[in-house]
């Protein structure tokens, strides 16, 4: 295990970087503020094409994401399209299980209980979720777990590697602006999803040694 992680962070350097300096980057934001100054922040500079990005670029951190991804896979890899189904499986059950155990009041009923929540401004069009679930935030862990086990998976690593840290970072950003998790639940949202996706694609890797796993729905070129 300690050569996969290390052989993992080598072929995948800019990604970790990266998901390194925003970690760091976030956890200085957080010691500096107090605890709902950036949902209150977000209600203040609203705009119109922001809220049009966050709004629908959450739901990259959604179940349709998986079964899409997992769907198209099918003709890349079976190994690759079943592990993109049980990195979902894996954050559903860890997000549940989380947020159980932590219950920490969303936004909303944390400004409800300071009865501050009249200062707040919403998204047109985007539900607003109460109760003891904010902690952490299921659609980062989702975002960075999918996106992260995409970035180990395919290719060309430095731009695709970007690109998928980018979408993940999108839907965290996303969980903050429409005024649904504090940047803490999002911080720690983000580090799991990584975990669960070192620990899928450790899994992934091993299952490429079995030959179902490197079929595929394309259809197989006859041998001339």
């Amino acid at each position: 295990m300690k050569l996969y992680i290390k052989t993992v962070l080598q072929q995948n350097n800019w990604y970790f970087i990266g998901f390194g300096l925003l970690l760091l980057t976030g956890l200085a934001v957080l010691w500096r503020i107090e605890q709902g100054d950036e949902s209150m922040w977000c209600s203040q500079h609203r705009t119109a094409w922001a809220d049009v990005l966050f709004k629908y670029g959450t739901r990259l951190g959604e179940g349709l994401a998986f079964g899409v991804l997992a769907l198209l896979f099918l003709w890349v890899r079976f190994g690759t399209a079943l592990f993109i189904g049980i990195t979902g499986v894996i954050v559903m059950l860890l997000s549940a299980a989380s947020k159980k155990i932590f219950a920490h009041p969303r936004p909303l009923s944390y400004f409800n209980q300071m009865d501050m929540a009249d200062q707040l401004s919403f998204v047109e069009g985007v539900r607003i979720y109460g109760g003891a679930t904010s902690f952490p935030s299921g659609h980062t862990m989702a975002a960075f777990a999918l996106y992260t086990f995409l970035a180990l998976v395919l290719p060309r690593k430095q731009g695709v590697a970007l690109v998928l840290l980018g979408i993940a970072v999108l839907v965290g950003l996303s969980r903050i602006y429409l005024i649904q998790h504090f940047l803490k639940d999002v911080l720690f949202g983000a580090v799991l999803g990584v975990g669960v996706a070192l620990l899928c694609h450790y899994w992934h890797q091993r299952s490429l040694r079995r030959a179902w796993a490197n079929r595929s729905l394309r259809p197989q070129r006859p041998v001339v």
